[in-house]
């Protein structure tokens, strides 16, 4: 589900505003640049070990977020060296995860399932039922990619039972997004419609066009096969949404999904310039991204 649950960890991590995000009318939407001006502005003035460890993390999701995996380990990797030997369980604990979620963009599910773990046990030692439900919505994101679909589930079901305890509504909607996901790639999908357009009533009433924009992205998915139209329209729509927010690798994303989906209709024209254009959104060290677009385009050589 790309960085959704990360979003959240900027917010912990010490950014004051909405989740990378700004406000347009009464919309909020993600800016990764504020976020990462903010982190910057942090490093410049803090003294405190604590603080610039936050930024740090801060600043390694807004890296990930952009598709800067690279970087963003750069980042993580500073905090959790700046954290050795401190006792902040809290602060180390959202360092692993940060870092668990860059290790499974990089491919390296050993050394992500690891840092999860190691986060887990640092939310629960400290009492952190928020970051424990954002966490497990990153193991379930984790264990979906590896093909363990029951763990995947199981972790997904329990982290929105968590935000429904303490109410935690706009990470229950994560919650919801990912197993929505991970319900569509396992062929379960009335299960997973059912997921998603739960999603999709719960970020709408408090108007997060960036998670709105994920569960967009996967109905354009889910539709493609049996309603092409309806899955045009939704992929619309979440390049509508992001359009201005600063987040190309979503971007990219919803382009290359409504490339798809023009290509399954006979329409490879439609369908190669919106892949086109989701090329020019993807970062060079996104070798996983632009190898996926380059396949596409050359297939109609």
């Amino acid at each position: 589900m790309l960085c959704a649950a990360s979003v959240f960890v900027v917010r912990v991590a010490g950014y004051s505003g909405p989740p990378c995000a700004r406000r347009v009318g009464a919309r909020e939407t993600a800016d990764p640049r504020a976020a990462e001006q903010h982190f910057q502005q942090v490093l410049r003035i803090a003294g405190r070990e604590r603080i610039r460890a936050r930024a740090l993390i801060g600043l390694s999701i807004v890296h990930l977020c952009n598709g800067q995996l690279d970087d963003a380990a750069a980042r993580v990797t500073a905090a959790l060296q700046l954290l050795a030997g401190s006792a902040d369980e809290g602060v180390i604990a959202e360092a692993r995860m940060a870092l668990g979620r860059i290790q499974h963009q990089q491919g390296d599910r050993p050394g992500a399932d690891l840092s999860f773990e190691r986060a887990l046990a640092g939310f629960v030692s400290t009492g952190d039922r928020m970051n424990q439900a954002i966490l497990l919505v990153n193991i379930g994101t984790a264990h979906s990619a590896a093909g363990r679909w029951q763990a995947a589930e199981q972790a997904l079901v329990q982290s929105a039972a968590i935000c429904q305890e303490i109410g935690f509504r706009n990470g229950e909607g994560f919650a919801y997004t990912a197993l929505g996901s991970m319900l569509r790639r396992t062929g379960q999908m009335a299960r997973a419609e059912q997921a998603l357009l739960q999603a999709l009533a719960i970020v709408r009433d408090y108007a997060d066009q960036y998670t709105e924009s994920i569960i967009l992205i996967n109905l354009g998915e889910l539709y493609r096969a049996t309603d092409p139209a309806r899955s045009r329209h939704h992929f619309s729509e979440a390049i509508h949404c992001l359009s201005g927010t600063g987040l190309p690798t979503l971007m990219a994303d919803a382009l290359l999904g409504l490339g798809d989906t023009e290509e399954s209709t006979g329409n490879v024209e439609a369908a190669q310039a919106a892949w086109r254009r989701a090329m020019t959104m993807i970062d060079k060290t996104d070798v996983s991204r632009t190898s996926m677009v380059t396949q596409r385009l050359e297939r109609h050589h």
